[in-house]
């Protein structure tokens, strides 16, 4: 099989196109023994690239696997630390970002379907049995992006149908039972939209409709739900949570309509006055890239000399990418599917978008890095531009600069024309 039939992009087709020439120009030059050592050679280091990492990830499918057996909330901990080392594991030894959100996604998935399953049995054991009411678990943010590694930036949603006293009483004990299972894994666990970390949230599906759209169509800043902040933050905070949303366990049926109505109200949102500000916000998000062209970083303070890969690299990045994809109808969620369904559409040159997929690996790649390394308490992990040699430098600041172009792209397609 040829190199080139299983990649995607026009430049790693070049490349494996270049390989493939200068493999088959050496081969005409060397003697069939030659021939046959470089071709040895190929097939073992192709097959060690394989296997790398292999065995990690064979047991993290067997940690995934064991999840459903467990009976005391504290075994979540257990699985969890487990799973971190062998993530880390798998990533030294391949560094693979696709890898690395497809493993996580797996565990992550998992173990949240499991702390319902385990909360409906802490009620069995009441005495207490769960009513025929539909209910559906949603993710957002990174998990619901498919781009988690650790689970310290994404937010839970428990929906169900309207039900009568009785059984409403059931889910909303249901619904603290599943918070309180959460937080053994996500220890950042609340109820507000604005204090970072995961956000959880339980309710009826009227109450749901009512809790997304009130922000959508124009709250009051001044509500229980926004408290002091701004609509205009409330807005972004809202639209960013239902262009994420996607559908984890439970009744699908609910679920796609939950989603469906979601979709709608972010369509309705796309001509007005609001979509247009928040572009124009994204679209002059701060990047750590100084007007000539150098990194720049922090001057002072515990991170001096170095820069928020998520606020100043990643953020602008997928905030871009949202936004494009909200405006053109996508209901894809990751970032990289985003990108290509906004290039399919003809709305973005396929150099700009082929050097953006390499950014954002680039970026995330050193995002990974670092969270499985030293971490962050408030996840917002920083990177010192030093500890790079001088090809990841010139690589860093190339990504920068691509994502600062699609910054003016989404300025003339979003907010220019509605000007």
């Amino acid at each position: 099989m040829k190199v080139s039939a299983i990649m995607t992009s026009k430049g790693t087709k070049a490349l494996a196109e270049d390989f493939q020439k200068k493999v088959l120009a050496r081969l005409s030059m060397e003697g069939t023994a030659e021939s046959l050592d470089l071709l040895y050679t190929l097939r073992d280091e192709l097959k060690q690239e394989a296997s790398a990492g292999l065995s990690s990830s064979e047991e993290i499918g067997r940690l995934v696997s064991g999840l459903g057996a467990i009976r005391f909330s504290d075994e979540i901990l257990g699985y969890a630390e487990r799973f971190d080392r062998l993530l880390a594991e798998q990533f030294a030894a391949r560094a693979s970002v696709n890898r690395i959100h497809e493993l996580s996604c797996a565990f992550n998935e998992k173990l949240v379907s499991t702390a319902l399953i385990h909360s409906m049995d802490l009620l069995h054991q009441e005495g207490r049995f769960p009513p025929d009411v539909p209910t559906a678990l949603m993710v957002s943010g990174e998990m619901g992006r498919r781009e988690v590694i650790l689970g310290e930036r994404s937010s839970f949603f428990f929906i169900f149908q309207d039900s009568d006293p009785e059984e409403r009483e059931y889910l909303d004990d249901l619904a603290i039972r599943l918070m309180a299972v959460l937080s053994v894994r996500f220890p950042s666990v609340s109820r507000s939209l604005f204090k970072g970390g995961n956000l959880f949230w339980s309710g009826s599906r009227s109450e749901w409709e009512s809790f997304v759209s009130a922000p959508l169509r124009g709250a009051d800043p001044g509500s229980s739900m926004s408290g002091s902040e701004s609509d205009e933050l409330l807005f972004s905070r809202m639209l960013e949570t239902a262009a994420d949303l996607r559908w984890i366990c439970g009744d699908r049926e609910l679920s796609e309509s939950l989603l469906t109505h979601t979709g709608k109200l972010l369509a309705e949102v796309v001509s007005g006055d609001r979509f247009w500000h928040l572009a124009k916000t994204v679209a002059v998000m701060p990047l750590a890239l100084s007007i000539f062209g150098r990194i720049k970083t922090e001057r002072s303070g515990k991170h001096r000399g170095e820069f928020s890969l998520k606020e100043l690299a990643i953020d602008p990045l997928v905030a871009c990418a949202r936004m494009l994809a909200v405006a053109q109808g996508v209901t894809g969620t990751a970032t990289i599917a985003r990108l290509k369904a906004v290039l399919a559409a003809g709305n973005l040159g396929v150099t700009l978008a082929d050097r953006l997929l390499v950014a954002y690996q680039d970026f995330m790649r050193q995002f990974v890095r670092i969270e499985l390394g030293t971490g962050s308490l408030d996840g917002n992990l920083f990177l010192n531009p030093d500890d790079l040699d001088e090809a990841s430098r010139e690589r860093l600041i190339s990504g920068l600069e691509d994502i600062s172009t699609l910054q003016r792209f989404v300025y003339q397609q979003l907010v220019e024309v509605e000007q």
